[in-house]
């Protein structure tokens, strides 16, 4: 039977909670291990393909920039090593896009966000600030007990500080200064750039790139994943039950116990679970997630919480790779 709602009956709704969450900073520990190993060879390439490509030279006859890659803008011309571009072959850009786009796409149809953990620039970047914080100020428990310390003024801790930002500064405006060396010719530019003599758009661009490498990868690091970054939105509608992606096998992690408890149900033929709760999944975490909750779209898929738990399943005595690169039909 219908019941007829009086007007003073509805209670106003108020708290539907807060717009934004909260920012939680996030402390990555280091590890080593395969997937670490990668990630410090890949950085290492990307960076070093980046700041001395636009030295690397290459003969193209009289008259022509020995430049192995150059964007000629008075000239209206791209080289790239044997390559050359003029305005009307702009339809070979579109092709490399597309192959370009094909390729990003089937990378996440067969490993997830592999880009995202191994090869993008925000990823690079961040990942070579952190080694510089944690050279300086140490490891994860040293820096949460400095950032959470009554006195943060003192002496050493300020040293540390200037150090670490003059770092982070001096690598940031390496990179802005990298980016204009692609447009002009690389040593030319740079002698002009010291004795300050070069084209004013130069330093401009120098300094919005400097800018934006500080402060993305000093201190925004994971929030340009997570809320700036579309990709993990294309990347959630794009998996299927038969992509690789960074994954707990709860089947075989549940139910979660001490070393001790799990040895004494085996020993009582009773089933146990490896995961021993030691949260080094979580405090490797660049973005600070919990992988064990499932699939997230915070997840970056680079493979360090399998690194930590390897480690430990090693310590413990229980097979590796309760954490790895699986799909969902195998689990």
């Amino acid at each position: 039977m219908n019941q007829t709602v009086k007007p003073e009956d509805l209670q106003p709704v108020d708290d539907y909670g807060p717009l934004y969450a909260a920012h939680k900073k996030v402390y990555p520990q280091s590890v080593s291990g395969t997937f670490r190993r990668i990630k410090w060879g890949l950085m290492g390439f990307c960076l070093g393909v980046y700041y001395f490509l636009p030295f690397v030279r290459w003969n193209r006859g009289l008259g022509a920039p020995d430049q192995a890659v150059l964007i000629d803008f008075p000239n209206h011309r791209f080289y790239f090593f044997f390559i050359e571009l003029w305005p009307q072959e702009v339809y070979y850009f579109t092709g490399l896009l597309i192959i370009a786009a094909i390729g990003l796409f089937l990378m996440n149809a067969i490993g997830g966000r592999i880009w995202c953990g191994y090869l993008c620039p925000q990823t690079v970047w961040t990942d070579l600030f952190y080694a510089v914080e944690r050279l300086i100020e140490g490891d994860r428990r040293e820096r949460m007990k400095k950032d959470a310390s009554s006195d943060p003024m003192k002496l050493e801790r300020i040293s540390e500080l200037v150090l670490k930002h003059s770092i982070w500064l001096m690598i940031a405006w390496w990179t802005g200064g990298a980016w204009v060396l692609y447009f002009s010719d690389a040593p030319t530019l740079v002698k002009d750039l010291v004795t300050f003599q070069g084209p004013m758009l130069a330093y401009i661009w120098i300094a919005i790139l400097t800018a934006t490498t500080y402060t993305l990868a000093g201190f925004m690091r994971e929030q340009v994943c997570v809320y700036m970054c579309p990709w993990p939105r294309i990347q959630a509608a794009l998996t299927d039950e038969w992509a690789l992606n960074v994954t707990y096998r709860y089947d075989r992690g549940e139910s979660r116990m001490s070393v001790k408890k799990a040895a004494e149900l085996r020993a009582l033929g009773q089933p146990a679970g490896d995961c021993i709760d030691c949260k080094q999944c979580v405090a490797v975490c660049p973005t600070g997630i919990d992988i064990r909750d499932g699939a997230q779209m915070d997840c970056i898929q680079c493979g360090l919480c399998i690194d930590a738990c390897d480690t430990v399943m090693t310590k413990i005595g229980r097979p590796t790779r309760l954490i790895g690169y699986d799909n969902d039909i195998n689990i």
